[in-house]
Order: structure tokens, then C-alpha cells, then sequence
């Protein structure tokens, strides 16, 4: 049935790709999966725990479970686009087939325009997406990274120099970051090796009537393609507290090629940047006894295959320096035509008052790949979702379990 399912959408995706008509219009089809289930793992000891908790809990990994999702990609001239995905979901098969307490439906829509057009005589360059912009890079390695939010992000341009708008809304209702609504105003240089953006910022948080302002300055330098080293600073400017105790810091790199992804950050948040951007009263992922794994909030399927590092880590110790260490590679290696090794680390170190506290992720496992884009994977992993926290998380057993998985991801 699924090799039928996958031919199918392959004759799709084919006829698409080369059914452009006279006016210019193209369109694309595909679509991707994901079933995975960790055998137990349920009550056993974690590390360093970001909940009340101090095991793992019960969660839909442990019953089998999952999402699929049909994408349809229309563009025009290759110069405006508009991503159309439904996201089906079937968090646990304990509960039966058709079981709707653990059936989930949701959309993803983005429009994207990029183009170029005259203005009294000079040339200017124009991109804008729009929508639910899923872990996009607005040159933030502090805030506004290894998430998803709805907003626009709009850049005009004249040879190697930018103005950029952002807008992000009602992230404390996605995740409980306690901002209400962002507006980001910036000055970006681009050249082939650097990009260096200066930005101002308002912040509406949530249990305060005045918006934080702040000021964000970010410099990349790419070394190739695929390697760039990055810094950043962050200050707030108008609050009480004093210019010294509300700064962060960013310094890192990348290294991101076909088969190995390795990134390092060092990360500095004094003790006031993150005050009030915590508003955990709202948020819950988990339900009630009819629907266990979904509350007011969907924690979707396809996060589970993030990273950890991301801001909410960081705004859940309120009123503490954090001086955090990440690393994290995936390393593919093909063992075979058809065989590959899969090795992914993601180890994060948090000091704060001179407390080391460590959160060790690791899966490694091994894949055999049928066709293009497919893989059945047996692995070992100490990574669990976690329903109890305010943003996407994981809880890391001290105890690997094994796990399997089959994926087919977009073409």
C-alpha cells in the first residue's frame, strides 16, 4: 500500500514539475510521513529535568504513532510562491483505530514573493514571507530560532544594503514566551562572505501594559557555502535594571553539508534579559482523559525531530546568569548502497551560580533506504517528548531504549 501511495505521489510531483503552463504558473506536489514508536521508556529516570517530574511521563512516542502531510507548492515566474501543507496526525494507536481523542488535523499556509523592480531610476530588490514561517533564520541565534510562529518578514533592497521589517505574534500562545507581539526594524549589509545587521525591537509582553525595547547586532561571516561563524549581542534599553544585567551574547558556528551537520553556539543571558518573557498559565499540551496527548495546545509530531536549544530553555530560569555550551552534530556515513549509519548528539551544558547542569541527547541507530527520500530506522535513544513544560521540549532518559522508524521525507 505505501509503495503504491509513493508512486503515486512521484507521477504527481513529476507531472507538476514539468506542467508549466503559457502564463508562467508551475505547480508542485509532494508529501512525507512519519511513523515511529520507542519501546517503553515510560517512568525511567531523566537528566536534569525541566518539569516538576524526574522520569519520563506518558507521552504518544511510547504507543506508536504518526503524521503525514500533503504539500502543494504553486509558484509563478519563479518569483512568488505559496506553500499549502495539511498535517494529519494519529498521536497513539492505544487508543484504536479512528480514535478521535488522538486524530489531529492542521494547516500550514506561506506566501513568499521575491522580485526586482525600478524606482527613479535605480534598481531596488524586494523579498516578503508571510504566514506560518516554521524555524525560518531572521538573523537570531538569541530569541527567535528553533520555533514556529505566524508573522511576516519583509527585506527592500539596493545593491548590498537592506531594510528589513518583522512581525511576530502571540507567541504566548504557541509557546509561553510572554510576548504578546514583536516588531523588528533593521539595517542589514550583505556582501558574498559577511552580513551585518544592526536592529531595534519592540517587545508587548504579556502582564505589562509598557513594550520592552531592544536592540539586537548580528555579524555572519561565511566561510564557504557551507561553513559561517556568527556573533551576536543583544541588549535591552529602556527598563530599570541596569545596561550590565541585561544583555546576551551569542558566538557560534556552523557546518552543514550533505551527510554531516556539525553547529557549536556559546550563549551568555544575564539575569534580567529574560525577565517576564516566561507566561507558562496559559499553555498546556496535555488533555484530558478523551484526548491525553493534545490540550489547549498541539506539541506537533514533526517538532520532535528538533533540536533542543531554542529561547524558552533559556527565559524557564528567571532572574540567574546562564552561560550555556551546545553542540550538536548529525553524522550520516553510508555503510552500503542501500545502509547507512545514523549518528545524531545534541549535548547542552548550562552553568548558572557555578551549577553545571548537562542535557545529554543522543540516537544512533541504522537505516536501510529502499527508494529516494525513504528510511526504516533502528535505533538507540534517550529522547522523549514532553507534554509538562510551557514550549517543546524533551525529557533525556539516563537510560537508552531502542527504537523504530519509518520516514519518508519531502523530495
Amino acid at each position: 500500500m505505501k509503495t503504491w501511495l509513493i508512486n503515486i505521489s512521484f507521477l504527481i510531483c513529476s507531472t507538476g514539475i514539468l506542467g508549466q503552463d503559457s502564463v508562467g504558473l508551475h505547480h508542485q506536489f509532494d508529501f512525507e510521513f512519519s511513523s515511529l514508536h520507542i519501546i517503553n521508556g515510560r517512568d525511567d529516570a531523566v537528566y536534569n529535568s525541566t518539569t516538576d517530574f524526574d522520569y519520563v511521563t506518558d507521552n504518544p512516542f511510547g504507543h506508536t504513532c504518526v503524521y503525514g502531510a500533503f504539500h502543494y507548492m504553486p509558484s509563478y515566474h519563479n518569483k512568488y510562491f505559496i506553500y499549502f501543507s495539511l498535517y494529519s496526525e494519529e498521536r497513539s494507536y492505544s487508543g484504536g483505530n479512528n480514535y478521535y481523542g488522538n486524530i489531529k488535523t492542521f494547516p500550514r499556509l506561506t506566501l513568499i514573493g521575491t522580485d526586482t523592480f525600478n524606482l527613479l531610476g535605480e534598481r531596488f530588490k524586494f523579498y516578503g514571507i508571510y504566514g506560518d514561517l516554521w524555524d525560518i533564520d531572521i538573523d537570531d541565534k538569541l530569541r527567535f530560532y528553533n520555533i514556529d510562529f505566524n508573522g511576516i518578514h519583509l527585506k527592500l533592497g539596493r545593491n548590498k544594503w537592506w531594510l528589513e521589517y518583522t512581525n511576530i505574534s502571540d507567541l504566548s500562545q504557541n509557546i509561553g514566551l510572554g510576548l504578546t507581539e514583536l516588531e523588528k526594524f533593521t539595517i542589514t549589509y550583505k556582501s558574498k562572505k559577511w552580513s551585518i545587521s544592526n536592529s531595534l525591537e519592540t517587545n508587548y509582553r504579556c502582564l505589562e501594559q509598557d513594550k520592552v525595547l531592544s536592540t539586537n547586532h548580528y555579524m555572519k561571516y561565511s566561510f564557504t557555502s557551507n561553513r559561517a561563524f556568527y556573533f551576536q549581542l543583544g541588549l535591552r534599553v529602556n527598563d530599570d535594571v541596569s545596561m550590565n544585567k541585561s544583555f546576551a551574547l551569542c558566538l557560534g558556528q556552523e557546518d552543514i553539508r550533505p551527510g554531516l551537520t556539525i553547529k557549536t553556539n556559546l550563549r551568555y543571558y544575564s539575569s534580567f534579559y529574560n525577565v517576564d518573557y516566561k507566561n507558562q498559565e496559559t499553555i498546556s499540551y496535555r488533555g484530558s482523559e478523551d484526548s491525553p496527548y493534545v490540550g489547549k495546545q498541539l506539541y506537533p509530531l514533526k517538532n520532535y525531530y528538533r533540536e533542543l536549544n531554542q529561547w524558552a530553555f533559556f527565559t524557564d530560569r528567571q532572574l540567574t546568569d546562564i552561560l550555556n555550551m551546545e553542540f550538536y552534530m548529525n553524522y550520516m556515513p553510508m555503510l552500503h548502497k542501500k545502509l547507512r549509519g545514523e549518528i545524531e548528539m545534541d549535548l547542552n551544558v548550562n552553568i548558572e551560580n557555578w551549577e553545571f547542569r548537562v542535557y545529554p541527547i543522543y540516537n544512533v541507530g541504522i537505516s536501510v533506504l529502499p527508494i529516494r527520500d525513504l528510511k526504516v530506522k533502528v535505533s538507540l535513544t534517550n529522547k522523549h517528548m514532553n507534554l509538562d513544560n510551557f514550549y517543546h521540549t524533551f525529557y533525556i532518559s539516563k537510560v537508552p531504549r531502542i527504537a523504530f522508524e519509518i520516514r519518508k521525507t519531502m523530495s
